[in-house]
């Protein structure tokens, strides 16, 4: 795996908490609509998505690193 270091930006500013929040609002509903495309449930879906972003906070090193323009990417194979 690649990592890219984030360049300054809006997001990077942020605490941890709110780089998390804006995390999920930028991503969340299509983490979310790929999961339920994955598992055709509505629980399994929501329940993939709490625990990409429950890694997310696991891994908040690694993913302050990652590329904005990937970022996407990554948290999709994360969960």
């Amino acid at each position: 795996m690649f990592l890219f270091v984030m360049p300054v930006t809006e997001e990077s500013n942020f605490n941890e908490k709110e780089y998390i929040t804006i995390l999920y609002e930028k991503y969340g509903r299509s983490l979310w609509k790929y999961a339920y495309v994955l598992s055709q449930n509505n629980e399994i879906a929501s329940d993939l998505v709490s625990i990409t972003f429950l890694k997310v906070i696991e891994k908040m090193g690694i993913i302050k690193k990652v590329h904005r323009y990937k970022i996407k990417s990554y948290l999709m194979s994360m969960g």
